[in-house]
């Protein structure tokens, strides 16, 4: 799971940033990828969508690398619910 996880992770982040980010991306803060509010609010959205997690924005900062984005999300996705089991 955590190659298919990272691999997910690293599309979106092409995707959303429209750019090839460097080898050392989840160094990357986000700050240096000059969101604004609304784009860090897209960006989060755009998580949630992607990894079907309910991030809370609060938690998000600036000055949070991609890094650090990932582990909290791979926490979330972690002790989400899974949906199609029954």
């Amino acid at each position: 799971m955590t190659q298919e996880f990272n691999a997910r992770f690293d599309q979106l982040m092409l995707e959303h940033f429209e750019a090839e980010l460097p080898a050392s991306h989840l160094n990357t803060v986000l700050s240096d990828l000059k969101l604004d509010s609304l784009g860090l609010l897209d960006f989060v959205m755009a998580l949630e969508q992607t990894f079907d997690v309910e991030i809370d924005v609060g938690i998000v900062s600036e000055d949070m690398t991609l890094g650090e984005i990932r582990e909290v999300l791979r926490a979330l996705s972690e002790n989400a619910p899974a949906a199609d089991q029954g």
